[in-house]
């Protein structure tokens, strides 16, 4: 009995991870993660939720490992009352003679179930608590989605960086106006003249640019995306460095793009790349 409760289950989880998946356009075959699901749904399953393309609107939060072992979490804990009660049934089946016995069976049956479900789950939680990444935040739309409605994952991409265009009436790069500014994390700089892109496509060529330059993207949301990467002259807990980048949509068309953040150092030895 067991056995079969757990084949339906894994059915019913392939079938649907196979559609989910088809419907967002999963990098990896529909057809492949519904087999994985199917033979080893404890793991797969899990892992589809983990890393499956997000839809609009939707938020995944913490990372990877985190969102993985959570949802291993949950589970584990909508599947063991199933198993309980199969193998409950089946012990009573097989080794009682009374109602007595039946009666003791059951009880040792959901104790035992319990436990176990309280290891397990609890151990998959604490060490995804202790592997989770609080300001790793993706938003959807991610993944295939993403490029469907124009908008760009928190992914690092690999692509060339399309030429960016401007109002300008002459020939000249476009330049950066730095100011300074006695805060860590103010303005760094901005582009004099309206970019003529969305929102979303100068935020696309941003993204590309500073992965180059050894960034790691950290939230995507609406006209800004947050970068990081580590100072290599600093140590401890203030090691990082940020930059956010706004793409602000104009009245009359294009954006006016600006740097904030407090990694000056940063864009000041990257200014070549930056006027580019």
């Amino acid at each position: 009995m067991t056995g079969v409760v757990s084949f339906l289950i894994a059915i019913v989880l392939a079938v649907w991870t196979f559609r989910d998946a088809k419907r967002r356009q999963t990098q990896t075959a529909p057809f492949l993660w519904s087999l994985g699901v199917l033979f080893f749904s404890a793991i797969f399953f899990p892992l589809y939720l983990a890393k499956r393309p997000l839809k609009a609107s939707e938020v995944r939060e913490g990372g990877l490992k985190w969102n993985f072992l959570k949802n291993f979490a949950i589970y584990f804990t909508a599947i063991m009352p199933l198993a309980t009660v199969a193998v409950a049934f089946e012990s009573v089946a097989e080794e009682a003679t009374t109602s007595e016995e039946a009666i003791g069976w059951v009880i040792a049956t959901i104790a035992m179930g319990a436990i176990m479900w309280l290891v397990v789950a609890g151990i998959a939680l604490v060490l995804g608590l202790l592997l989770k990444k609080d300001a790793l935040i993706e938003r959807g739309p991610t993944g295939p989605l993403a490029q469907v409605s124009g908008w760009q994952s928190t992914e690092p991409r690999s692509t060339e960086q399309p030429e960016v265009r401007t109002h300008s009436s002459d020939d000249n790069a476009q330049s950066l106006n730095n100011e300074e500014h006695h805060s860590g994390s103010g303005e760094l700089g901005s582009v004099k003249e309206i970019v003529d892109l969305s929102p979303q496509q100068a935020l696309d060529e941003a993204q590309t640019f500073l992965v180059r330059q050894g960034y790691r993207p950290l939230e995507r949301r609406g006209e800004s995306l947050t970068v990081q990467r580590r100072s290599p002259n600093q140590t401890g807990g203030q090691n990082t460095l940020n930059l956010t980048v706004t793409a602000l949509h104009q009245p009359q068309g294009g954006v006016r793009i600006s740097i904030r953040g407090n990694d000056r150092e940063g864009v000041q030895e990257r200014q070549a790349a930056w006027l580019e």
